[in-house]
């Protein structure tokens, strides 16, 4: 069960640009697969996070998906960890925070 659990939680993480439309977010990443984009800028830092809640708000403010930026739409506040915390504690701040 642990082994099952260990490996849906650690998947290889999509990743866009900030200056990545919201268009080709919407089409070139497989919803149905992929829980969430981590957008980063030209040095890899981690600027946020799009959820399908981000895109349903990008859908619902009217601008043009082409015209808005990923950096624009993601949640930018984020609960970190580090790679010395445990899965256990991973879990533990998920549920705190109600993180999916």
């Amino acid at each position: 069960m642990i082994k099952t659990l260990i490996s849906d939680l650690c998947r290889t993480a999509k990743t866009v640009d900030t200056d990545t439309t919201i268009e080709n977010v919407l089409f070139d990443i497989d919803w149905s697969t992929t829980p969430c984009v981590v957008v980063i800028d030209t040095d890899k830092n981690v600027i946020g996070i799009i959820t399908e809640q981000d895109m349903v708000y990008a859908e619902s403010i009217g601008i043009k998906k082409s015209d808005l930026k990923a950096w624009e739409v993601c949640s930018k506040k984020l609960i970190k960890i580090s790679p010395e915390d445990t899965v256990l504690g991973a879990i533990q701040l998920m549920v705190e925070h109600k993180v999916n």
